[in-house]
């Protein structure tokens, strides 16, 4: 039986417009948010990022609060999960990234401010876990320490019509807002994901 790690519900492009000086000044009215445990609804300590004003504040998708949401100006649903042991959802590592119905996402590995990360992106009809459908879908498995990890994405529910682009471009501002618990796994520390390749349980 294969074993597959379904996104949450939760192409670049150069936007010609005047950007901040500094990171100071582009995020300095930008509200903090702390992603919170499935199960118990705490907050994970020294785990937290931002999102512009304008943006609607993160609510709980489901009664479990498996994962957080909202929705970014163009129009696309950004999500943020904890995953692993004492979470609603399982982690990631060694289970291949797919949508419920197995098709697989094309991934990546990176660093995301200086974590080893797994990026995953698809363009197809697919389905999270709690049942929405997507036509499009970019995110990032962060693993924060042996046994949890983060999950951030963005992605365009089918049907919809959403500038993508443009909110690609803010989700890579929101990214270089993470903060990490000091004892999060390091890149080129003893571990790290093991999600590439993946394997088949």
């Amino acid at each position: 039986k294969e074993a597959y790690v379904v996104p949450t519900p939760s192409i670049k492009e150069t936007v010609k417009n005047l950007m901040p000086t500094t990171l100071e000044d582009m995020f300095g009215t930008w509200k903090t948010y702390q992603v919170l445990n499935g199960k118990t609804r705490e907050a994970y300590e020294g785990l937290s990022f931002k999102l512009p004003g304008e943006v609607l504040s993160l609510i709980c998708d489901g009664s479990s609060c498996r994962s957080q949401g909202t929705y970014l100006p163009g129009g696309t649903r950004f999500t943020v999960a904890l995953r692993g042991v004492g979470q609603v959802l399982p982690d990631y590592r060694g289970k291949i990234i797919s949508d419920l119905k197995g098709i697989p996402f094309t991934t990546s590995e990176t660093t995301i401010g200086g974590q080893s990360a797994t990026e995953f992106s698809g363009t197809f009809i697919g389905t999270t876990v709690s049942g929405y459908v997507f036509s499009q879908m970019r995110g990032y498995m962060i693993p924060l320490t042996e046994t949890i990890s983060l999950e951030i994405n963005h992605f365009t529910p089918n049907g919809l019509t959403t500038d993508f682009l443009k909110d690609d471009v803010l989700f890579d501002q929101i990214l270089q807002t993470l903060i990490f618990p000091s004892s999060s796994l390091e890149k080129g520390g003893t571990s790290s994901p093991s999600a590439a390749p993946m394997i088949r349980e």
